[in-house]
């Protein structure tokens, strides 16, 4: 049985607090974040997930048999930029270690540092991104990293 929701933000908000990290969160979507092997994280600054989203994600995976995990992705100034991983099935479950019915919280160490992207940046990455498919789009991003 998974806890409640505001028991694992408290939670996750002490673990930030322990490892010195920002208290201010912004929830990510997988595609406002660019990973580039030797600048780190290019964060798309837009709308991420707002604290009412994760919780709904969070009640609606809690019906499943897998775990999900709280994570931070990097770190910008005075932001920590987070995600919510949910396993889309039992093999992404097992893959990701989060076969059973647990909430896990994790930091990467060292936090990667983030970078915030340039209007220009911003504009063509999002065209590319409405005529694209998902996979053509995973394929570019990891190209252009």
């Amino acid at each position: 049985m998974k806890p409640e929701f505001n028991q694992v933000m408290a939670s996750f908000l002490g673990l930030l607090q322990r490892q010195g990290l920002p208290a201010q969160i912004v929830w990510v979507r997988p595609e406002q974040a660019i990973y580039g092997a030797r600048k780190g994280w290019l964060i798309l600054p837009s709308h991420g997930y707002d604290v009412a989203e994760i919780a709904a994600r969070y009640q609606a995976a809690c019906s499943s048999d897998w775990g999900l995990r709280f994570s931070v992705l990097c770190v910008h100034e005075h932001t920590s930029y987070c995600l919510l991983k949910i396993p889309a099935d039992e093999l992404a479950a097992e893959y990701a270690l989060l076969a059973a019915d647990v909430v896990k919280l994790s930091v990467p160490v060292p936090v990667p540092a983030a970078r915030a992207a340039s209007g220009i940046l911003q504009i063509g990455w999002w065209r590319l991104r409405e005529h694209l498919s998902y996979r053509q789009w995973k394929q570019a991003a990891f190209e252009l990293a």
